[in-house]
């Protein structure tokens, strides 16, 4: 994630809240078939990032992004670009996206 200051934590409350919906209309309408994206814009190239998905508690996508010229330099990298995605099956899910680092 990048922007401004307090961005993270926006996104994170806006899906919290659209949590339920999203869930919802999934297991209610057949025509839905589409699963959450993550898109990978940037990643630091200051020691990597990495990108962890967990459905109820349980790790759905583990992806690392190593620093691209093991140099740890600074800056962004858009190596990883491209959209992450999981299977979630029907229903109601806790999920959660998130940065443990490299």
């Amino acid at each position: 994630m990048w922007g401004p200051p307090g961005l993270q934590h926006y996104v994170d409350h806006m899906m919290a809240a659209l949590e339920p919906d999203i869930g919802y209309r999934i297991a209610h309408h057949e025509d839905l078939t589409w699963e959450p994206i993550v898109e990978v814009t940037e990643v630091s190239a200051h020691g990597g990032a990495s990108l962890r998905i967990t459905v109820d508690g349980k790790v759905a996508l583990d992806k690392t992004f190593p620093d691209p010229n093991g140099e740890e330099q600074g800056g962004t990298t858009r190596d990883y670009n491209g959209h992450y995605t999981i299977d979630l099956p029907a229903g109601p899910h806790e999920i959660t996206v998130e940065n443990p680092g490299a």
